[in-house]
């Protein structure tokens, strides 16, 4: 196949995820084709990675957008108040699975930052 067939291929995809708002199709479509061709996988092996990709971006923005529409108290900033007045290096979060799925985890991290904690002394682990 030539390479401006594909390309064409390629610009019907986008447009048709677009008209389908299915950004992560759209963006991933190529990647996942070529892991799947890596792995021997079939062509509903590829179709359900890709979708799979699709759903999980999807829950993400879900979880998100009720978390910032229910206008929830940050219950994070009293803890690293504490955090900050001991004058800690660390600090550990624990089973917060849809907190590392949100925007708030970006605001947690810009507080570290400003206390002094850079990105590789944050300990943060999620149990399933």
């Amino acid at each position: 196949m030539s390479n401006a067939m594909v390309q064409l291929q390629e610009a019907t995809i986008k447009a048709q995820c677009k008209q389908l708002r299915m950004p992560v199709v759209s963006a991933q479509f190529r990647s996942v084709a070529e892991q799947a061709v890596r792995e021997k996988k079939s062509h509903i092996g590829y179709l359900e990675a890709l979708l799979a990709a699709e759903l999980e971006e999807r829950e993400r923005n879900t979880i998100a957008r009720r978390i910032k529409e229910a206008h929830l108290p940050r219950v994070w900033e009293p803890y690293l108040d504490v955090v900050e007045r001991c004058g800690a290096k660390l600090f550990v979060m624990e089973n917060v699975r849809e907190l590392y799925r949100s925007e708030e985890l970006l605001q947690i991290d810009r507080r570290a930052r400003r206390m002094r904690l850079s990105r590789s002394k944050l300990k943060r682990t999620a149990s399933n």
